[in-house]
């Protein structure tokens, strides 16, 4: 509020996507508040980038919250008409999980197979691992392990440092996986592995 006051929107803005960030461990109301109010900031002062920051986090809020990836859609198009290509990826990435999700397998393919590699030309770290996590994912969602062990191994070889999508990749890939293959103890130590880790690494889960 104070940047705002002062006509620093960038501040403004910056100040707000961190305000949701913490506000996430009270839930999702407060986080979106904050988020909404980075929105208007960017509109009313003309921020592009940043107008597709907020709705990409709002996407991705709504998407945890109702399984609506409206918001993330038009984040994604939003971005492409800025060319953008990193914003694109990362909501291409959303939407390739959403697909995954809700058992779309061509079109969650469809959509690995066009950024992937162009993530990985682009230097666009982070937006390429979640594309290896969710290629992942999408081998775990078929009963594929081979498959799915080869693209976390690219996943850990992208950067080895530790990533917060861990309980993402012990629960919803492992577990999964193990689930579909009716190992149960299996499927229990990879939800174990993930609550230990959520344990020792306070987190919130991400999209």
């Amino acid at each position: 509020e104070v940047a705002e006051r002062e006509k620093l929107p960038v501040v403004a803005c910056q100040a707000w996507q961190l305000l949701a960030l913490l506000a996430r461990e009270r839930g999702f109301d407060d986080a979106d508040a904050c988020l909404e109010r980075m929105l208007t900031v960017a509109e009313e002062h003309s921020l592009p980038v940043w107008r597709v920051e907020a709705l990409l986090r709002l996407g991705a809020n709504a998407f945890l919250r109702s399984g609506d990836a409206r918001r993330i859609r038009e984040a994604r198009d939003a971005a492409r008409d800025l060319g953008a290509l990193a914003l694109v990826q990362q909501a291409e990435g959303l939407l390739a999980m959403d697909a995954v999700q809700r058992a779309d397998f061509p079109a969650a393919q469809e959509i690995i197979d066009r950024c992937l590699e162009p993530s990985a030309r682009m230097r666009n770290l982070g937006g390429h691992r979640y594309l290896l996590l969710v290629a992942a994912t999408l081998a775990a969602h078929q009963g594929r392990r081979r498959q799915m062990e080869r693209q976390l191994l690219r996943f850990d070889q992208a950067d080895e440092s530790t990533s917060f999508l861990m309980p993402v990749l012990l629960g919803l890939c492992r577990a999964f996986c193990a689930l579909l293959e009716e190992d149960r103890a299996q499927a229990l130590a990879e939800l174990a592995a993930a609550a230990a880790w959520e344990d020792h690494h306070p987190n919130m889960f991400y999209l």
